[in-house]
């Protein structure tokens, strides 16, 4: 009769070891789920950030920039590159805000496609940069900027 009852309760202990088990694995969804969740909302303002404004990239980051458009087989890119990092302050204001703001139908196709070029450049940067961040070091430039 012992030997019966301890039984039972093993069952029983093992069928509350189950029910806790699932409560836990649903909080871990629920807390994954909003971490991604805060973890997204992060990662898109520092790309919008750093896009608006890549003089908030790191110096080494715009260095970056200004060498992938050097190499670019577009050649008014290469021609018309000017760096991010070291350039004259005024010089490199109107350039980004010529990459960042322009309309592209205000411009000629051979601008177009030197601009659509520079864009591509800056966005790969940036997405480069930011899957290279570690999840707290993102939140601190995230602190940083808004």
């Amino acid at each position: 009769m012992y030997i019966l009852l301890t039984k039972e309760k093993e069952k029983l202990d093992n069928s509350e070891r189950v029910i806790v088990d699932e409560k836990e694995l649903l909080i871990g969804r629920i807390i994954s789920v909003i971490v991604g969740f805060l973890i997204n909302a992060v990662v898109e303002k520092l790309f919008y950030s750093y896009y608006t404004n890549p003089k908030l990239l790191h110096k080494g980051k715009l260095r970056k920039i200004y060498i992938d458009q050097l190499n670019s087989k577009c050649v008014d890119v290469a021609e018309n590159a000017i760096d991010w990092a070291n350039g004259n302050i005024d010089v490199t204001r109107m350039e980004i805000h010529r990459v960042v703001d322009a309309d592209l139908d205000d411009l000629s196709q051979p601008q177009q496609r030197e601009i659509f070029e520079k864009r591509k450049i800056l966005v790969r940067n940036i997405v480069d940069y930011i899957a290279g961040m570690t999840d707290s070091y993102a939140i601190r430039e995230y602190e940083k900027i808004k």
